[in-house]
């Protein structure tokens, strides 16, 4: 039966690593784990020393048990079975095999990870202000009354729009003074249309 690992038994070694148990040791504590969940943990901390992972599953599958003291305390290896001993050409066989399959794995899991890739903020867009559509000293009406006023200061609000200070003539609906006022509340007085009276001559 095949491993997860997808490692076989093969006719060089009689059971796959799955089917091999190990008593592992440490501070005083046994436990029984399959050689596959070793492999795959000693593989994985000693990805860069393949040849300190040799040395240490060659010694356990050759002559059945190892000490591994890898400096932060001591760790002992013993196959359950003598029957799962090896030797030299088997081991080296089921190590060949098992991270072979590994390799394969773990190539497969990269080609499926989909990738981030994280572009650069894009520069917003500058807004361009727009431009003043009153200068100072033009006569202006209010949209709402009507109410004459002169444009006395010309200064760019915070939201980027032009905006103004306007004087208004003495009306008992005249806007209130030191309010900044915006385009669209302002007519140019030069717009509104203007109907000159021509004079009435009196009939004699």
């Amino acid at each position: 039966m095949p491993s997860s690992s997808g490692v076989r038994p093969d006719p060089l070694y009689p059971h796959s690593p799955s089917q091999i148990r190990v008593k592992v040791t440490r501070d005083g504590v046994e436990e029984a784990e399959g050689l596959e969940l070793k492999l795959t943990e000693y593989l994985s901390r000693f990805s860069q020393a393949h040849d300190s992972f040799m040395t240490i599953f060659m010694e356990l599958l050759t002559h059945g048990k190892v000490i591994v003291d890898s400096g932060g305390g001591a760790e002992r290896l013993e196959l359950e079975s003598s029957s799962d001993l090896l030797d030299s050409a088997q081991a080296a066989g089921l190590l060949y095999d098992f991270t072979k399959s590994m390799s394969s794995l773990f190539q497969s899991k990269n080609k499926r990870t989909t990738r981030r890739i994280l572009l650069p903020e894009l520069t917003k867009q500058r807004v361009e202000p727009k431009p003043s559509a009153f200068q100072e000293n033009d006569r202006v009406l209010f949209r709402d009354t009507n109410c004459l006023g002169i444009v006395t200061t010309v200064f760019r609000h915070h939201s980027g729009l032009p905006a103004y200070f306007v004087r208004w003539e003495s009306r008992p609906d005249a806007p209130p003074e030191g309010k900044a006022y915006f385009t669209t509340d302002l007519i140019p007085l030069k717009s509104v249309r203007t109907v000159v009276m021509e004079p009435v001559m009196a009939l004699s």
